[in-house]
């Protein structure tokens, strides 16, 4: 199969690595075959999640693991998918997003319920839980979602003075106005600078610099 333009294909419904392998394997060919992006949204997948990473990985294709929510929901008998999910069904996903960091895969989140909703506010919660992303449906959920993986100016402003004391310190604790500043209480100074280089804000230099303070 010829890539063309086709640049990745999610797989929905996904139960086993033997279908990721089995996905691999029918769109395979070309020069340069679509990457892999697997949905986990049933029981079975929840359970064969790691092995579903671990599998996708393993084809050198591997895009993530999204997490669907309302098939999810459906296969467990529940139909109030939006009522909090981040607290009824934070194990499930947990469970996606865990499985794809541990097999280096970005982990991106369910899509919102509603169009006019705060989808900001929806998609900061999976932020918080370690989500790159959100699937969104319209064009105005994609807006807002946005916002809430791109750092304010003023939190970036602080992580930027956290990291740069740090680095002038060549690693060593440091007090900065109240409060110390040390390697393990700036790693998620580290994660804003991330994010901010992917929405232009920083340059990518700047991150690489202060990532080696933290190997």
């Amino acid at each position: 199969m010829a890539r063309g333009w086709i640049d990745g294909v999610m797989l929905p419904l996904v139960e086993s690595p033997a279908d990721v392998v089995a996905a691999a394997a029918r769109l395979s060919g070309g020069e340069a075959p679509p990457r892999l992006h697997v949905l986990i949204e049933t029981p079975r997948a929840v359970l064969d999640a790691p092995a579903i990473a671990a599998a996708a990985r393993a084809t050198g294709r591997a895009g993530g693991l999204f997490a669907g929510l309302a098939d999810f929901t459906a296969a467990m008998g529940v139909w109030e998918t939006a009522e909090e999910p981040e607290r009824n069904f934070a194990w499930f996903l947990g469970a996606v997003v865990v499985a794809a960091k541990a097999h280096g895969l970005y982990a991106v989140g369910p899509v919102p319920p509603g169009i006019d909703q705060d989808v900001a506010q929806w998609a900061a919660t999976w932020r918080r839980m370690g989500y790159c992303g959100v699937m969104t449906v319209h064009p105005k959920q994609s807006a807002q979602a946005l916002e809430a993986f791109v750092p304010s100016r003023e939190r970036l402003d602080d992580a930027l003075a956290r990291l740069e004391a740090l680095e002038a310190s060549g690693g060593a604790a440091v007090k900065l106005a109240n409060r110390v500043v040390e390697v393990p209480m700036c790693v998620p100074d580290l994660v804003v600078v991330r994010y901010a280089v992917l929405a232009g804000m920083a340059a990518p230099e700047r991150y690489e610099r202060f990532r080696r303070l933290f190997q």
